[in-house]
């Protein structure tokens, strides 16, 4: 991006988020409207980034080796799904493998993979969430 359109983004953010947050005030009330705003601001600036940090961190561990299937797993247990990876971008491996294929697509190739790819089988699938941290 160029630093004009970045700030040509941030304003049309803050545009939007003013016109939002006037008509709330407008229609409800101009505390409702204060506290609306401060939630969605900290959930967006402060809360999502350390999940979507969370969830990044844990699509590789390159400690082990330099091959694909050891160092990229894919993150499939529910909590993963309800928590870091609700578009279901927590096939990592299909999307190094295939960066052409959609996030709406990875599910059905994954399922593909495992029917008709012996190597895939190989991929680290964590389908458990006690599985999944290597942090510590």
């Amino acid at each position: 991006f160029s630093f004009w359109m970045i700030v040509f983004c941030i304003f049309i953010y803050f545009f939007y988020n003013l016109t939002f947050f006037t008509l709330f005030s407008i229609f409800f009330n101009t505390n409702f409207a204060i506290f609306s705003c401060l939630l969605i601001n900290i959930s967006m600036f402060v809360v999502l980034p350390v999940i979507r940090s969370i969830a990044e961190y844990d699509e590789h561990n390159y400690k082990k080796s330099n091959n694909l299937f050891e160092t990229t797993f894919n993150n499939l247990s529910l909590t993963d799904f309800l928590f870091f990876h609700p578009a279901g971008d927590g096939y990592h491996i299909i999307h190094h493998l295939f960066p052409a294929i959609p996030w709406w697509k990875q599910r059905a190739a994954h399922l593909y993979l495992l029917k008709n790819d012996n190597s895939y089988l190989q991929a680290c699938n964590r389908t458990k969430f006690r599985h999944k941290y290597t942090l510590i």
